[in-house]
């Protein structure tokens, strides 16, 4: 057997997203299955929109809800919810017709008026636009 590749796979790059290490392949673990896992329909998908360019996507959205989270001093329970907002949405709406940014603008907004941690409409703009200049 040939020594695992020195270099890194990422998920997706630097430039975009926070690096993540790839999914291990064939991996023996309890949390990752050897039985793939049928695809799901969403609207993104019925819009043309591969499932990996999907998730990238989501990736690239939870961490934009987790930066903002953080700027804004919000608690870890009202990250998970925006993400869980966040997620339900692309559910039912596709990727085409919402942007990412927008979305997570909103369920940020959102998920802080639910854990009761709000945040002025104000504070969450600046934030985003802040993390867009970024």
């Amino acid at each position: 057997s040939s020594p695992p590749s020195l270099t890194p796979k990422y998920a997706v790059d630097r430039s975009i997203h926070a690096i993540l290490p790839a999914p291990l392949e064939n991996c023996n673990s309890s949390f990752h299955t050897s039985t793939p896992r049928p695809p799901q329909h969403t609207p993104s998908s019925e819009d043309g929109i591969s499932p990996i360019t999907e998730r990238l996507h989501r990736l690239h959205g939870t961490s934009l809800l987790l930066d903002a989270s953080t700027l804004l001093r919000l608690p870890p329970s009202t990250y998970a919810t925006s993400c869980t907002i966040f997620h339900r949405m692309y559910h039912r709406l596709s990727l085409r017709q919402h942007d990412i940014w927008s979305m997570a603008l909103a369920c940020t907004f959102v998920a802080g008026k639910v854990e009761e941690e709000p945040r002025p409409v104000r504070s969450v703009i600046l934030t985003y636009s802040h993390l867009y200049r970024r």
